[in-house]
């Protein structure tokens, strides 16, 4: 079973307690001992990449500001984001939301591996990317419209865990 990283910008317990009771991953809550440290993205990164444990964030700003910080073969990054024309402010709910869209377009999530991918989800598409050198490059965009979202989301996460084997 996947294990997934909460950070800090994410730390909800209803959303942890929620994934976990559903039994198709183990989802942790951002640990005591980090929180309220400062401690810095590169630093939370290694650490949790580490362990084997994909991370879920909601901070935009790390896609942006630490790419050379994402190493090419890691567990998973997943970025639970509003798209940027949306102008709501993005609570737990909305976060917890968000990941449920995805998991109803996408029945088989749990047992789809995400290492080695960047997944940006918002509350109307999945941008599928991997790190290649200093930069990432895209796998694959799609709008929740799609019929074929499954397939495509399935076959580009596929393809990322394979990198580096």
């Amino acid at each position: 079973m996947k294990t997934f990283q909460l950070d800090e910008c994410i730390n909800s317990k209803r959303l942890a307690a929620a994934c976990n009771a559903a039994h198709k991953c183990n989802t942790h809550r951002f640990p005591k001992k980090m929180k309220g440290k400062g401690i810095k993205d590169p630093v939370v990164l290694k650490e949790f990449f580490s362990a084997g444990k994909a991370i879920v964030t909601n901070d935009a700003a790390m896609l942006c500001d630490h790419v050379v910080d994402i190493p090419e073969l890691h567990p998973g990054l997943l970025f639970v984001v509003f798209s940027p024309e949306c102008k709501h402010e993005l609570s737990d709910e909305a976060s917890a939301g968000i990941l449920n869209s995805l998991k109803q377009r996408v029945p088989t999530w749990n047992q789809i591996p995400c290492d080695n991918s960047v997944i940006v989800i918002t509350e109307k598409d999945i941008e599928i990317l991997h790190k290649r050198g200093e930069r990432l490059d895209r796998d694959l965009y799609a709008e929740y419209g799609d019929e074929e979202i499954a397939g495509l989301v399935t076959n580009a996460l596929i393809r990322n865990a394979k990198r580096g084997s």
